[in-house]
């Protein structure tokens, strides 16, 4: 229980600062639909990518934040063509987004400028599942698509700016012991099982969501979306999957009830969405189920604002989210279970995690391993760049030095154990 309220306290400066971001970002936004006639889908992909983007901007370094900034706008107007597609010619507009998404996730066994675009990629696409009635809704000219364009640079401007404020000002700590820890970075081979695990899902579930549901099938596409996103073995894909629906279920049964009694366009609607997303952001670190019930309220409300409601919707919202969920959990058990080619794994790997961990604490350093080089040293990395890690087993062996690693030195000693080491600027 103490752990619980740890992780509430340690998340609630991001979860103060990303409130600040929303309700900035949901303002000008506002403002734009009343003045420059925004559309009611530009609207909502403000929200949604000021939420995402928030969760990513704690300790972004500068280069990052401009990468966004030039990239976030253009995946967005693709993926505003891209929803304008699923409402207007729905086989090629799923098979796009289903495309699109999964290709996404594949960017994440690259790195550098591939996988950056892949991760700004996801965010857009994202609004598209979750708001397609207010998608459907607006204009789908080319002015439509111009302003996602406006809206990320909107988003992108109040994180940037609302993060970097609350950084510098000692709010938000950027210290390695005060992050959260990351986990582990998958292989390529479990990355390929991640994307085609997405890429089967969201394929069955287009297919009977508008089959056996009509209009209502984006509840079992969101479903199957965020229980796909799950982990990367297989021994994670029942748990989690079972968390996502649980909190997908709670969400909606809530939600659905709120919409029955609130009236369509209610601005009151519009305030426990924004209500709900701050919540949900904060929760998240804690349990995804969290994430996933609110992602799921805020679709239900969503609906609500714009007219749909009866007192069959629930029914229907909860069959699709077991019928989702059952074949997103099908699917990445299979999947995951299908042998994919690896890489022969460094037998020395563990203990060389153990060894960077120590160089870290030891130093005040955020290093993580990332791959073997051919000379025999450890690429590592972290917000500043990248290094070179040389250890031994041989107690009385001496590393290699900076010079030796064509770099800096950045750091040198022996374990506890007495295996020395050597950490060295990488300088291409």
């Amino acid at each position: 229980m103490s752990e619980f309220w740890d992780r509430l306290r340690a998340g609630l400066p991001v979860a103060v600062t990303s409130a600040v971001v929303l309700l900035g970002t949901f303002g000008s936004a506002l403002g734009l639909k009343y003045v420059a006639g925004l559309p009611d889908s530009g609207l909502v992909l403000a929200v949604v990518l000021a939420v995402s983007l928030s969760r990513r901007q704690p300790g972004k370094t500068a280069k990052a934040r401009m990468f966004a900034l030039v990239a976030l706008p253009l995946v967005s107007v693709g993926a505003t063509e891209v929803g304008s597609q699923v409402s207007q010619r729905p086989n090629l507009g799923d098979a796009l987004f289903v495309l699109a998404v999964s290709a996404s996730v594949w960017s994440r066994r690259f790195r550098g400028p591939i996988a950056r675009l892949g991760s700004v990629a996801g965010l857009p696409l994202i609004a598209i599942l979750i708001a397609p009635a207010a998608a459907a809704g607006s204009s789908s000219g080319s002015s439509s698509r111009w302003w996602a364009a406006v809206v990320a640079v909107l988003a992108l401007v109040w994180v940037t700016a609302c993060f970097t404020i609350a950084e510098r000002r000692g709010w938000l700590s950027v210290d390695a012991e005060d992050a959260p820890p990351r986990a582990a970075r998958p292989t390529a081979a479990m990355i390929d099982r991640m994307a085609l695990r997405m890429l089967v899902s969201l394929t069955l579930a287009f297919v009977a969501g508008r089959w056996l549901f009509g209009a209502h099938w984006p509840w079992l596409v969101i479903t199957a979306f965020v229980v796909s996103s799950g982990g990367a073995e297989h021994a994670d894909v029942w748990w989690r999957g079972v968390q996502r629906v649980i909190g997908a279920g709670i969400g909606t049964l809530g939600a659905t009830l709120v919409t029955a009694v609130a009236p369509a366009g209610s601005a009151w609607s519009i305030a426990a969405i924004l209500g709900v997303l701050m919540l949900a952001a904060w929760l998240r670190p804690v349990n995804y189920a969290f994430w996933a019930a609110g992602v799921t309220s805020v679709l239900a409300l969503l609906y609500g604002y714009y007219g749909e409601r009866g007192g069959g919707l629930l029914t229907d919202r909860l069959e699709e989210i077991a019928l989702g969920a059952a074949l997103a959990i099908t699917v990445s058990w299979l999947v995951t279970l299908v042998p994919m080619r690896e890489r022969a794994q460094d037998p020395l790997r563990a203990a060389t995690l153990r060894v960077l961990g120590y160089v870290n604490r030891q130093h005040g350093l955020t290093y993580q391993l990332v791959g073997t080089l051919p000379s025999g040293g450890y690429l590592v990395r972290d917000a500043r760049g990248e290094a070179v890690l040389h250890w031994s087993r041989d107690r009385t062996a001496s590393v290699p030095d900076s010079d030796a690693v064509a770099g800096d030195a950045v750091a040198s000693g022996a374990t506890p154990s007495g295996h020395p080491y050597a950490l060295a600027a990488r300088h291409d």
